[in-house]
């Protein structure tokens, strides 16, 4: 598994990780972390859980990579990878996934998720692990994007006719459902409202036993 540090790419062994997650409560996975301000900010205030980042830029990782190292901080790791490459090393581990508000292909892969990548939140998951996400678009605003992913007008009456179904088809069974929430720690979300007013929606779900 490939790990961030600073400008550095190191690589840890899935021994090494299981030390690391033994001095924890918790281990929460943000996929798609961007440059890792979330991680970092929750880093801050919630010493008892691990928080891993993961991202497939390099680039942008390293931007609050630099800070987690000036900082000392044992309870956050930066991790190169994508819902499609991850870590295998994470698998069976991870308490709770958050993907918030993604982009691109990662987007696509909530909005119109395949079974293997339903699967693949499963298999990162503990027993009763929860999957959290929240997303936000506008065709009004993206036409060409929306267009490019091939992605629906976006309504609670799709979210809940759609996209929710096929989540608990595999063993994730919705546990909350929530419109309009704010933009929290996330730089991108940020980016997106910026003179674009949206509504913002976030699911969770938690693993079942098959």
């Amino acid at each position: 598994m490939k790990i961030i540090k600073g400008k550095k790419i190191l690589e840890i062994t899935d021994l090494e990780f299981e030390n690391i997650i033994k001095n924890f409560q918790k281990v929460y996975l943000d996929i798609g972390t961007g440059d890792g301000k979330f991680v970092y900010k929750n880093a801050l205030e919630e010493k008892y859980i691990l928080w891993v980042g993961l991202d497939p830029s390099q680039k942008q990782l390293e931007i609050f990579s630099k800070k987690i190292n000036r900082k000392k901080m044992t309870n956050c790791l930066l991790i190169l990878g994508s819902i499609e490459i991850l870590p295998v090393e994470l698998n069976g581990k991870i308490d709770k996934i958050f993907v918030n508000y993604p982009w691109g292909s990662l987007l696509q892969a909530i909005i119109i998720p395949s079974r293997e990548i339903i699967q693949s939140f499963r298999n990162l998951l503990k027993p009763n692990g929860i999957l959290e996400i929240t997303f936000g678009y506008a065709k009004d605003h993206e036409p060409s994007e929306t267009v490019r992913l091939n992605l629906p007008e976006l309504s609670q009456d799709i979210i809940q006719k759609e996209i929710i179904p096929k989540y608990e088809f595999e063993n994730l069974k919705l546990i909350g459902f929530n419109p309009n929430v704010d933009s929290g720690n996330s730089t991108w979300a940020k980016k997106l409202l910026h003179g674009r007013p949206r509504t913002f929606y976030k699911l969770s779900f938690e693993k079942q036993d098959i």
